[in-house]
């Protein structure tokens, strides 16, 4: 009958190589022959080969990166004008403006009086009114009988329509999917956002990754890493603190998907009113296994290996990923964005400010006229 006892690494690490040639963490146990086996897994690398030896390989895993964002996003009060960008907007006024000049100067030069000016610009407000009339009113109040007349008015109608349709759907479509705020997909855009605090486990190959790597983007990102002190102990890579600032955008998660998905599992119910995601980009491919002793029994060495050929070929640690995985996705259901809802006041107060503006501007209008008229009674009954 044989027997087992779990140890827990002082350094609460996997193992990682000091400077005067000894290992800490997992690794170092097993190099001093603490232990007899760790169950890790590791990550295989050819450093660590040459003091201990591995398993069979159990999976390949992946690092990614880890951001989040908060479920409620904040709506922009006049977001309806950013239905259309300014490029857009400034072309439509030119547009308008363009089309009301040749309009006058079509109707100057036809039906213009003897020793008369070609442009005036009663004739150019009125021109503009009726344009501006037959936006609102979605049909052209008035044609025409000459054809150069007809030829503008039709391709300003064409255009018109054209983005009447656009504006129309694109505003449909920002009230039905909020817009999310960008999300840092790969580790060059990440390396863009010097603000951002990247969080990883140090003291292993994921840190030795980044600190030998000699991709620009990456060094980038090294330095992060250093600046905001985000190298931590593996045991508070996942913890609720760092969660909650995903959310707030200040910072995002570097680890293995696997890890990564079970935790956000695990930590998503706390956190109600945040979302996470993974990025798309998935880099540092690499085999995870278990370790033995450099020079261990092979007979316990081939009863582990036989254990492990069994689980994965049985298709059990696949099996276990994939159930890490759904359960993530549960929880992502739970909050789902996708259920439909009526428009709350917060997203349609833009109309209600445009009134209220509109009021308040007519009141000062109307006071103006009013000092006005009393000016000019007060002057005519001085004469």
């Amino acid at each position: 009958m044989s027997s087992h006892t779990f140890i827990e690494p002082t350094e609460r690490g996997w193992g990682k190589k000091l400077s005067d040639g000894t290992w800490n963490g997992m690794i170092g146990m097993l190099h001093r022959n603490e232990v007899d086996l760790a169950i890790g897994p590791f990550v295989v690398t050819e450093e660590r080969a040459q003091v201990i030896e591995y398993t069979k390989q159990l999976t390949d895993n992946y690092l990614g990166i880890i951001g989040g964002r908060q479920r409620q996003t904040q709506f922009n009060m006049f977001s309806f004008i950013l239905a259309f960008n300014w490029q857009v907007w400034c072309g439509m006024i030119s547009s308008f403006l363009l089309f009301t000049f040749t309009l006058s100067l079509v109707q100057s030069v036809i039906s213009r009086p003897e020793n008369t000016a070609y442009f005036r610009l009663g004739r150019f407000m009125k021109i503009w009114r009726k344009l501006l009339l037959d936006v609102f009113f979605n049909s052209p109040g008035f044609i025409g009988t000459y054809l150069s007349w007809r030829l503008v008015m039709g391709i300003w109608w064409l255009a018109v329509l054209v983005l009447i349709h656009a504006f129309g759907g694109q505003l449909k479509a920002a009230m039905a999917v909020h817009k999310e705020p960008p999300r840092i997909n790969t580790l060059y855009d990440l390396s863009n956002k010097p603000h951002i605090r990247p969080v990883l486990r140090s003291g292993g190959a994921y840190s030795n990754y980044f600190q030998m790597s000699l991709v620009g983007h990456q060094k980038k990102v090294w330095s992060q890493l250093k600046n905001h002190f985000g190298l931590v102990d593996p045991s508070e890579v996942y913890t609720l603190a760092n969660f909650q600032s995903t959310v707030r955008q200040s910072s995002v998660i570097l680890g293995d998907l696997v890890s990564s998905t079970y935790a956000i599992s695990q930590i998503c119910y706390l956190i109600p009113g945040g979302k996470f995601y993974l990025g798309r980009e998935r880099f540092y491919r690499h085999p995870l296994a278990m370790a033995v002793q450099k020079n261990s029994h092979r007979q316990l060495l081939k009863r582990i290996n036989t254990v492990l050929t069994r689980l994965t070929e049985g298709g059990f640690i696949e099996h276990w990923i994939w159930k890490v995985k759904a359960d993530w996705m549960k929880c992502e259901d739970r909050y789902s964005d996708t259920e439909g809802k009526t428009l709350s006041f917060t997203e349609l107060r833009a109309t209600f400010a445009i009134w209220l503006i509109g009021v308040t501007i007519a009141t000062v209008v109307l006071v103006l006229e009013y000092v006005s008229k009393l000016d000019f009674s007060r002057r005519f009954k001085m004469r």
